[in-house]
Formats: C-alpha cells, structure tokens, sequence
C-alpha cells in the first residue's frame, strides 16, 4: 500500500513539474499597430511541440489598430480602436479584462466583463468567465448581450512565417457563446486563436471566425465573419523601440519634446484650441477620433520651440465625446473632450 502511495505521489510529482507555463504579455501604451489583414487560415491541431506553417502567405491589405488611454492617471484602462470599432479594456491584477464596446450601430457597456487572459497560463488549463450587457442599438433600442467565454492554452511550438522562424511559441484559444437580444434572439459563436511570443508584446499571429448557430441543426450554422491576422517581428520590434521612447519620457533637451499641452474649452462648441510648449523645433501630428473610432481630423504641423497655438474647427461635428492625440517623435499625448 505504501509503495503504491509513492507511485501515485511521484506520478503527480511529475505531471505537475512538467506543466508548461506561459507569460502572455499585455503591457500596453499608446501605440499604432498596422497588421497584415489576410484570408482565414485553419488554426490545426492543439497539442505540444506543434509546428505551424504560414510561410506561403502573401501580403494582404493593412488593418491599422489604434491602441488610445483616455484617463493618463488610470494606466489600468484603455482603448483599441480597429474596423471602426472602439473596445473598452481594463487591467485587474493578473488579468485582462474586455468591458465593450462601441461603433456606429451599436454601443455596448458591459455590466459584467468578460475575462479575456490571465498573465500567467499553464497548457491545458482553461479559464471560463461569464459576461453580460446592456446597451443600445441605433442609439436609440435597447440591445442585450450575454454569454460565456472559455480561453484555453491550447498548443505551443514554432511558427512559420513568411519573414521568419519563431520558436517557443504558444497559442490561446478563445471561444465565446453569447446571446444577442434586439428584436429577437441570435446564438452567436466566435472561436479566436492567437499566438504569443514573450519576445513580442502582440500576438505575431491571428486567426478569428464567428457563426450564427442554428441550434436546431449545426449544420446549417452561417458564418459571420472570419479573417486571419499577421504582426510580423520585424514591425513589432520597431514598435518596442517607439514604446520605450513613450515610457521614458524624461525632460532633457536631448529626449523630450514636449513641455506641455493643454486643450480648451471642454466642452467645445465651435473651435478647439490646443497650446503645445515645445523645447525644440518640431513636426507635430495632431489627430481627432470620434467615440467610434472614426478619424475626424489629422494635421501634422511644422511647429517652433516655444509656445505654439493652433485652431482645430468642431463646429461641424456631432455632439459627443472624443479623443484628441498629439504626437511628435513617438511621443503621445491624449486627452478627452466633449463637444456640444
């Protein structure tokens, strides 16, 4: 009996040694992602010691992904904006938390919000999580959501891509079933799976399908959308570079930029007027984003050292909130305002 207790605890022993445990990594900072927009491509098997090759891909369209923090003094909280979509984000702990989102048909604050990664995951282990809203079709009928979500560390291995090779690589796989309640109900299923690398702040790769479920015969489920996702290294090493020039901000004349910028009136009526203090000549971009997502105004202005004041005209644009970005060299600056 004791020498069949000792197999039992060294076989867990072992089980539990060998476990594989992974970072993912979801540091994030103001930022732009241009990703590589291509058709699906199958996720294949989960397993250990996979090998998936994307080598053959050719380039597809360019699919920018804004990345926005519109409270500097909650780094917990932000943004991304892609497809004409704004997602609500938040951290909490060891986990990513998703909190909505809003475009132009819909807006959808969610009452509970859906767990969408812990930073640390072991293989095999699946965190589940409950999610639910209420909000607004139109803007103006009354939408409901609600769902679960299971996100699992399905694989890990090394990846091919068209312009390198990564190993150890590890892949999380998504799957949300939800409910949407407008005029009647629609059983929605979206399966995203995405490969990390701790080397890289994004996932290097993508791939995501939704179906309407047709819960009297699957076999007749319609698909709703489905893409696959490609940041290769290359351009995410570029954006590490930007990102430690965004985090160590310091105010030598060498490194810095800016001294101050501040906006006024909030709320606006009919123009905006931003003041930019400067320690050195520079080309400033400034860029308004409405609440979803859309891109309103951009200017890049060839401004002195000093102080500089610029007009922006709002009195065309809708009432509503939106995100003013002011940047030069990888610096960002952004702030919220109403207009009215």
């Amino acid at each position: 009996m004791k020498r069949f207790a000792f197999v039992i605890i060294s076989l867990f022993f072992c089980l539990c040694s060998s476990a594989q445990t992974f970072e993912v990594p979801f540091l994030f900072q103001p930022d732009t992602l241009v990703k590589n927009l291509l058709p699906f491509q199958d996720a294949g098997a989960a397993g250990r010691d996979m090998t998936w090759n994307f080598r053959s891909l050719s380039a597809g369209e360019d699919y920018p992904v804004y990345i926005l923090q519109p409270n500097t003094s909650d780094s917990a909280k932000f943004h991304t904006v892609e497809h004409r979509t704004r997602y609500y984000w938040r951290i909490s702990g060891d986990s990513l938390y998703s909190g909505g989102f809003e475009n132009v048909n819909a807006y959808m604050p969610y009452k509970r919000p859906e767990l969408s990664v812990k930073r640390l995951m072991t293989y095999g282990d699946t965190v589940h999580s409950v999610f639910s809203g209420t909000g607004e079709y139109g803007h103006r009928l009354p939408l409901f959501v609600e769902g679960v979500a299971d996100v699992t560390v399905d694989a890990y291995g090394t990846l091919i891509l068209p312009d390198d090779t990564i190993r150890n690589v590890f892949r999380v796989h998504t799957i949300r079933r939800y409910w949407e309640i407008f005029s009647d109900t629609t059983n929605l299923e979206t399966h995203l799976w995405q490969w990390y690398s701790t080397d890289y702040r994004y996932p290097v790769f993508e791939s995501m399908r939704t179906v309407r479920v047709n819960p009297l015969n699957s076999l007749s489920d319609t698909i709703v959308y489905s893409a696959s996702f490609m940041l290769s290294p290359s351009e995410q090493e570029k954006d590490v570079i930007n990102v430690r020039r965004r985090v160590n901000i310091s105010f030598s004349e060498d490194e810095s930029i800016f001294r101050e910028v501040k906006s006024a009136p909030n709320p606006v009526v009919d123009n905006l007027h931003v003041e930019c203090v400067l320690l050195r000549d520079a080309s400033v971009s400034v860029q308004i984003f409405s609440a979803t997502g859309i891109k309103i105004y951009h200017n890049v202005f060839d401004l002195s050292a000093g102080h500089n004041s610029l007009s922006i005209p709002m009195s065309t644009q809708i009432s509503g909130a939106y995100t003013l970005l002011v940047s030069a060299d990888g610096v960002i600056f952004e702030k919220l305002f109403i207009k009215q």
